[in-house]
């Protein structure tokens, strides 16, 4: 049994706290310990399997295809302006509502005169 925090999970899922705690309140089971909040992996990978929440998944290529941007972009992106992701051996993932979240918040508030 493997035990994992709300930051493992949200590093895994490449998701926020908020996507972890929507979860947990559908019903993730979870253990309080000292104060801390753990997860049973093959737990959480059985909630995911039972599609209690969606989560979407893309690899860098999916991506880039969907936001019409090279590869490259995404490499920046993450390189420089924290675009979220994780990793999967040499390969990247992202959690598509996670990537649409920070866009948003790369959005320049416009200027209104």
């Amino acid at each position: 049994m493997v035990l994992q925090k709300v930051a493992d999970l949200q590093a895994f899922f490449g998701c926020d706290k908020t996507t972890v705690y929507k979860m947990m309140k559908r019903g993730l089971p979870s253990v309080l310990v000292g104060g801390s909040r753990y997860f049973v992996k093959e737990d959480v990978e059985d909630f995911i399997k039972k599609g209690v929440i969606k989560i979407e998944i893309l690899t860098e290529s999916e991506l880039a295809k969907r936001l019409k941007v090279s590869t490259v972009s995404l490499w920046e992106w993450r390189r420089n302006k924290g675009l979220p992701n994780w990793k999967v051996g040499k390969s990247v993932r992202y959690d598509w509502e996670a990537v649409r979240k920070w866009l948003d918040e790369q959005q320049e508030p416009k200027d209104t005169k």
